[in-house]
């Protein structure tokens, strides 16, 4: 251990970028293998070299740093963490973007403008928490780094190095309730989070709540990714795009389907059943001249592709009239769709900006409600469309067909209204005089700190 050291800080301090795209390019069964080792060679090195005192805990500190749970309630771990960033003794500049996989709403909305204005550092967060502990360690030496932090999603304090984080949230509206910070005490003493921007000023009070940050700092800009609703030449591209990826679906009436996953207990993997009768469901789309378009959670893909197992029964059809599409982006067939239907998805509140008629399909609609965190509205009265609880793609296409009343309704209105009121096509142009203006301030405080 005296030996690699050394040649561990020199790895860190001197070649940050490298390190961490050195682990992303290699092939992922390779890359589990590196990263077992790795881990495994860094802590037992950090804690003989930080607690010689304490040989004992050695093995805990190491199973710590390959547990993310048990890792981010370790004092022992964050103090490895801390060592590294103390001894860096870098000097801040520029911005942190930090976004999760398939959630890259900074990237796709606001990364250019800028870039055009600041040098930018950006990381993307595996998902399903599968960040190694040394990728950890990387990025919060970039925030120390950086001025301060632009994320899309919640930040382990761990990865903040204590800069100050601006969160653009990737949800909007008022839906599925969410845990504060506060609720982990290891996360709550070193994640400092200043600012939320929420999609309305009804957001106000319960993002306040949430992420636990002063009434006045949450700033209702509207949802960055919203900007291009209100884009004729974007919705334009979109819906060629969509068009392009089906082409033998033209001529049908579109419904596009993006529900969220279940989950009841922590150490449960995401699952969700529709429980639709396949064939039925082609009998009864032919019948109607109808299609049905889906999108899963990303968080299947993710499952998929890193622990080799589906728990998703949404697939496509025998005679493709319910398909998946492969577009990364569900802005595009928000656009192209006639119909768009959700469950308990934040992607709800898209549509409206549209005027798009909605269905709600929730066929757990009382076990979700019962047995989860529960929702932020009255779902059985706010939302402004039919609920339908059956299976049968019979009574879907009935609600289908009930949805294009809501529209242009008072409920429809104020719903919309309530949720995404903030969200015109200039929430990018706020965010931006507000990062010019807190930028400054930031970096003469930090000057001021360090003297």
């Amino acid at each position: 251990s005296n030996q690699a050291w050394p040649l561990l800080r020199c790895l860190v301090f001197h070649n940050i970028p490298s390190t961490l795209a050195f682990l992303t390019s290699l092939p992922r069964s390779l890359r589990r293998l590196t990263v077992i080792y790795s881990h495994v060679a860094f802590y037992v090195l950090t804690a003989r070299q930080l607690f010689p005192e304490a040989t004992g805990t050695i093995s805990s500190i190491t199973l710590s740093g390959l547990n993310y749970g048990r890792f981010m309630s370790s004092v022992k771990v964050f103090s490895v963490h801390d060592y590294f960033i103390r001894e860096a003794k870098l000097c801040p500049e520029g911005i942190l973007v930090y976004e999760t996989e398939n959630m890259e709403d900074i990237s796709n909305n606001f990364l250019p403008d800028l870039q055009a204005k600041y040098t930018v550092r950006r990381l993307i967060k595996k998902s399903f928490n599968e960040d190694t502990q040394l990728e950890f360690l990387v990025c919060a030496l970039l925030a120390e780094q950086s001025v301060f932090i632009l994320a899309s999603n919640r930040m382990d304090g761990v990865a903040t190095s204590g800069r100050t984080v601006v969160q653009a949230w990737h949800g909007y509206g008022l839906m599925k309730k969410i845990l504060p910070a506060s609720s982990d005490p290891a996360k709550a003493v070193r994640f400092k989070q200043e600012y939320v921007v929420a999609s309305s000023e009804a957001c106000r009070e319960e993002y306040s709540s949430i992420f636990e940050v002063r009434p006045e700092n949450v700033l209702a800009f509207g949802s960055l990714q919203t900007d291009r609703y209100f884009d004729s030449e974007e919705r334009s591209r979109a819906v060629a795009e969509a068009k392009a990826e089906f082409p033998e679906l033209a001529g049908r009436r579109i419904c596009f389907f993006a529900p969220t996953f279940r989950k009841e207990r922590v150490e449960d993997p995401p699952r969700y059943s529709c429980g639709w009768d396949y064939a039925e469901a082609d009998v009864e789309l032919e019948r109607s001249n109808t299609a049905v378009v889906f999108k899963q959670h990303h968080i299947f893909k993710s499952l998929k592709l890193n622990k080799g197992i589906t728990t998703s029964d949404l697939r496509d059809s025998p005679r493709g009239l319910v398909r998946e599409t492969c577009l990364p982006d569900i802005f595009t067939w928000i656009c192209a769709c006639d119909v768009f239907m959700t469950d308990f998805s934040s992607a709800m509140f898209l549509p409206l900006l549209l005027d798009k008629p909605i269905v709600f399909f929730a066929p757990d609609l009382d076990d979700y409600l019962s047995k989860g965190k529960g929702t932020l509205i009255d779902y059985r009265n706010d939302v402004p469309g039919p609920i339908i609880q059956s299976s049968s793609m019979r009574d879907l296409l009935t609600a289908m067909d009930q949805s294009l009343t809501y529209p242009g309704s008072e409920q429809y209105r104020r719903f919309k209204e309530h949720h995404m009121g903030a969200c015109d096509g200039r929430s990018g142009k706020r965010l931006m005089d507000f990062v010019d203006a807190f930028y400054h301030e930031e970096l003469g405080r930090l000057a001021a700190v360090s003297q």
